[in-house]
């Protein structure tokens, strides 16, 4: 039914796990931009979130639109 294991038997069968690569093996580089892009969303969600007003006024199509919903939010 159960077999006693001694420390020999387990060793002998281990797989060290020190080996192993968790990365995709992608660049490093590629996480830095990764995170930088982020780190950048993170920052103007937050300036957009402080603010009634659009940040970028450019991406408003009409802008008698947004001045409308901005002026009925408020």
């Amino acid at each position: 039914m159960s077999k006693r294991l001694t420390r020999e038997l387990v060793a002998r069968h281990a797989v060290v796990a020190g080996g192993i690569g968790r990365g995709f093996e992608l660049p490093r580089w590629l996480y830095i931009v990764t995170v930088a892009l982020y780190l950048a969303f993170l920052a103007i969600m937050a300036a957009g979130l402080s603010i009634s007003e659009p940040i970028f006024p450019a991406l408003v199509l009409d802008w008698g639109l947004a001045e409308r919903t901005i002026a009925a939010l408020t």
